[in-house]
């Protein structure tokens, strides 16, 4: 299982760095996304945070304006940064080789 999470990791992680961001894995998801798209989406996930992380209060009212265009549906990118999140445990924003070798082994024994 070990080779299998370093073959995974290996071609998520584009730069080589050790490090797979958020950005890294819509790339490989999505690799004719635009720099336009990835500030987008960065946006739509700051706004979803935004809207869910408030307790007790009304839900602000947020309306698309009819020129933008989602380049992904809202419960796709959702789940996208639940499977991020997956693997990022401690939150760090990033996932390294170890943490997705510690998840796949959860799963798979």
């Amino acid at each position: 299982m070990k080779s299998v999470a370093a073959s995974l990791y290996n071609f998520l992680d584009h730069d080589q760095n050790g490090k797979v961001n958020f950005k890294e894995l819509l790339l490989k998801i999505y690799p004719n996304l635009a720099p336009p798209h990835l500030i987008t989406i960065d946006r739509w996930c700051e706004e979803y945070t935004a809207t869910f992380s408030l307790k007790g209060r009304a839900r602000p009212n947020r309306r698309q304006d009819d020129s933008k265009k989602r380049v992904l549906p809202k419960a796709c990118l959702a789940r996208f940064r639940e499977m991020f999140s997956f693997y990022d445990n401690d939150r760090k924003g990033y996932i390294v080789l170890l943490d997705m070798q510690k998840v796949l082994g959860e799963v798979c024994s």
